[in-house]
C-alpha cells in the first residue's frame, strides 16, 4: 500500500484521543447508601449488566475501526494488487494464426492455449484472435459464456500479428480496470513487435502478460511456389538442424501423377519442379513431421476453350506467327486473300495483303463478327487507308511519315509493364478516334498503337509492324501478344486463379465454396484458410506460403524471454479511499444500532 497524501496520516492522532478519552474515569464521591437497595436492584439486572459491558467494549472497537478507517482514507491510499489476483475483467489475446496448428506432443499448440485460457477465465471477459488482422470477437462476456465461445474457436491459415493485437485489446478493455492475457508460440511474422506494445500499455497502467506455448518442433514445409500454365515448381525448406530426405508427390484427384526425393541441408531450400495438369492438383510433402499446414499446396491451373486465330496476310511474317504460337492453346490458320475461311475465330489478324486481292465486303463480315465478341487486329499499312477499313479503325490514319521515332507505352496497368517496343523507321500520323484506347504512341504524340470496342468485341490498330521496327526481335515481343490477347479476350492469368491466404478479393455478392465445407455470401472475399475456393465459375487456390511462420523453433530476445517467464508479475494501482469511506459509515450505521437497542436513543 502506498499513499497520496501522506500529511493525513498525522490524523491517526485521534485514535490516541479516543483511547485516552475511553480510559479517563471521574473520581468517585463518597456516600452512604444502605447495601440492602443494591441487593435487592441487582436481582434482575445482573444479565442486563453483562450485556451492557459487552456492548460498551464493542462500540469501542467500532469507534476506533471507524476513525482509522477515515483517518487512512484522508491520506488518499492506494493498493498495488496483482493482476491475477484482483482484476476481475480480462482481455484474452488468443494466438489463432497458422502456426498455432503445430502439433507438441499430443495435442497442438491451440488446443493448450484454449485449455489454459478456459482454466483461467476471469468474471468478466473479452477475446481477441491473433491473426494477419486482429479480430475481436467477444466483449465483456461471463465467464460461462467465454467458455462457450473458446470451444468455438479454430485456428486459421494466416500470418501472425501479436503487436497489433496487443493494442486493439487495450481498446476493448478502453476505460475498465482489468489486464491483458497474451497466448501465443510468439511466432512473429508481421505488424508491431510485441515487446514494444506490452511496454506501451504498461506505461499507461495496464497490465500485459505473455503466456509461452510451443516446444521445439521438426518441420520441413512449403514456402514458395513458382506457377506457369505448362510447368510449376515449390520451394521447399528444411528448418531443421539436420539434413533431412524429403519425399515429394504431385497428384490430381487424389491420382499421383510424378514424385520426387530431396535431400535438404539443414536451414536450407530447395526447388522441385513438375509439368503441370490442367484444372486443381497439388504437391504433397509426404515425409511427416509437426507441422502440417505448409505440407501440401494448392495449385489452379484453369482450362479454357482454344483460342483460333485467322492470321490473314498475302507475305506471312515468321515473327508474327511464333509470337502466336507462344500462346498456351493456341490454333493458328492462315489466310492468303482473296480466299478468306468463313468459319468463326476468336482473333483475326490483318498483316500486310495486297489491296487488289482483298474482296469487297471481306471486312465488314469480319467487323460482324467482331460485334459478336472476335477481336481484329489490324497491322499498319499503306494499301488499305482508301478501303472501308478508314471507318472501322480505332484511328482517323493520315499521311505516312518517313523517319526513326521511338515508341512510348501510354496504358498505365500491367500489360505494358517491363514492355520495351524501341523505335521504328517510319509510321503514319493518326487521329485518335473518341471512345477509343491508347496504348502507344509515337514522338510527335501520334498513336501508334490503340484500340476500341466494337459491339461485344475489339478492334486494334497496330503500327510497330515487322517491316519498320525492332520489336519483333524483343524478348518483350512474345510477352506484349500473350498479354493483349489475353486482355482481349479476357482471359485471366494464372496469377489470378492462385493467391497467398490473408487476400482479400472484391468480387460480386455471390455464393462462395471455401475450404472445410464452408458457404456463405459475400461479396469480399477473405481467403483465411489454405484450399480450394469455388466462385463465380472458376476456382480459386489459396495457400500459407511463408517463410515466418513456418519457422516453429523461433527465438526471440532475451528480454521476451524474461517478460514471458515472468508469471503474474504485472500489477496495478487501486485506489481504496472510496472503499475506507463506505467502511467507516457502515461501523458508524451499525454503531446507532447498537446504541439505539441498548436504549441509550
Amino acid at each position: 500500500m502506498r499513499f497520496l497524501n501522506p500529511i493525513g496520516l498525522s490524523s491517526l492522532f485521534l485514535l490516541i484521543l479516543l483511547i485516552i478519552i475511553y480510559l479517563r474515569r471521574p473520581k468517585p464521591l463518597k456516600k452512604n447508601i444502605p447495601s440492602l437497595m443494591f441487593i435487592m436492584k441487582d436481582k434482575g439486572r445482573s444479565s442486563n449488566r453483562i450485556l451492557k459491558n459487552i456492548f460498551r467494549n464493542l462500540l469501542f472497537f467500532l469507534q476506533f475501526l471507524a476513525i482509522g478507517m477515515l483517518c487512512l482514507s484522508i491520506a488518499d491510499p492506494e493498493m498495488l494488487l496483482t493482476a491475477k489476483d484482483s482484476l476481475s475483467t480480462t482481455v484474452w489475446v488468443i494466438d489463432a494464426s497458422a502456426s498455432s496448428k503445430a502439433v507438441d506432443g499430443q495435442a497442438t499448440r491451440f488446443s493448450k492455449i484454449i485449455e489454459y485460457a478456459r482454466d483461467n477465465v476471469a468474471f468478466r471477459n473479452s477475446i481477441v484472435l491473433i491473426n494477419e488482422v486482429p479480430v475481436v470477437i467477444s466483449e465483456n462476456k461471463g465467464s460461462g459464456a467465454t467458455r462457450d465461445l473458446l470451444d468455438s474457436i479454430s485456428p486459421l491459415d494466416l500470418e501472425t500479428n501479436i503487436g497489433d493485437s496487443i493494442m486493439r485489446a487495450s481498446t476493448v478493455l478502453g476505460n475498465r480496470k482489468g489486464r491483458i492475457m497474451v497466448l501465443s508460440d510468439f511466432v512473429e511474422t508481421k505488424g508491431t513487435d510485441a515487446l514494444i506494445s506490452k511496454r506501451s500499455l504498461e506505461a499507461k497502467g495496464i497490465p500485459v502478460e505473455f503466456v509461452k506455448f510451443g516446444e521445439e518442433a521438426v518441420n520441413i514445409g512449403i514456402v514458395e511456389l513458382a506457377i506457369a500454365k505448362d510447368e510449376v515448381g515449390a520451394f521447399i525448406k528444411n528448418f531443421n538442424d539436420k539434413t533431412v530426405s524429403v519425399d515429394v508427390a504431385y497428384q490430381q484427384d487424389e491420382r499421383t501423377i510424378k514424385e520426387a526425393s530431396l535431400s535438404i541441408q539443414p536451414r536450407s531450400r530447395q526447388k522441385v519442379t513438375f509439368s503441370s495438369v490442367r484444372g486443381i492438383s497439388t504437391i504433397a510433402i509426404l515425409t511427416k513431421d509437426d507441422f502440417t499446414a505448409d505440407n501440401i499446396a494448392y495449385i489452379s491451373n484453369p482450362e479454357h476453350k482454344p483460342i483460333r486465330i485467322l492470321y490473314i496476310t498475302n507475305k506471312e511474317s515468321p515473327f508474327v506467327k511464333m509470337a502466336f504460337s507462344s500462346i498456351d492453346n493456341t490454333n493458328i490458320e492462315v489466310a492468303d486473300p482473296p480466299i478468306i475461311p468463313q468459319g468463326s475465330y476468336d482473333i483475326y489478324y490483318v498483316g500486310e495483303v495486297q489491296q487488289d486481292l482483298v474482296l469487297p465486303g471481306t471486312f465488314e463480315d469480319i467487323r460482324e463478327k467482331v460485334r459478336k465478341g472476335a477481336t481484329l487486329i489490324f497491322e499498319a499499312q499503306p494499301a488499305l487507308w482508301e478501303t472501308e477499313i478508314q471507318s472501322i479503325l480505332p484511328v482517323i490514319v493520315k499521311e505516312k511519315i518517313d523517319g526513326e521515332t521511338s515508341v512510348k507505352p501510354e496504358l498505365p496497368g500491367a500489360l505494358l509493364t517491363d514492355i520495351v517496343f524501341g523505335s521504328v523507321s517510319g509510321y503514319f500520323k493518326t487521329e485518335l478516334k473518341k471512345d477509343s484506347t491508347l496504348i502507344a504512341s509515337a514522338g510527335n504524340g501520334s498513336a501508334i498503337i490503340a484500340a476500341k470496342k466494337e459491339g461485344a468485341g475489339n478492334i486494334v490498330y497496330y503500327g510497330v509492324s515487322d517491316t519498320v521496327s525492332d520489336f519483333k526481335f524483343s524478348p518483350s515481343y512474345p510477352i506484349f501478344w500473350n498479354r493483349i490477347i489475353e486482355s482481349l479476350l479476357n482471359i485471366q492469368s494464372i496469377d489470378e486463379f492462385n493467391f497467398k491466404t490473408g487476400k482479400v478479393l472484391a468480387i460480386e455478392n455471390q455464393k462462395v465454396n471455401a475450404p472445410g465445407g464452408r458457404t456463405f455470401t459475400t461479396s469480399k472475399l477473405f481467403l483465411d484458410a489454405a484450399g480450394i475456393y469455388e466462385l463465380d465459375g472458376k476456382k480459386i487456390a489459396a495457400n500459407l506460403l511463408s517463410e515466418k511462420e513456418s519457422e516453429l523453433n523461433n527465438l526471440m530476445e532475451s528480454e521476451k524471454v524474461l517478460a514471458m517467464e515472468a508469471k503474474v508479475r504485472s500489477t496495478q494501482a487501486q485506489n481504496i479511499q472510496i472503499f475506507l469511506i463506505a467502511f467507516a459509515a457502515a461501523l458508524i450505521i451499525v454503531e446507532l444500532i447498537i446504541i439505539k437497542f441498548r436504549g441509550d436513543i
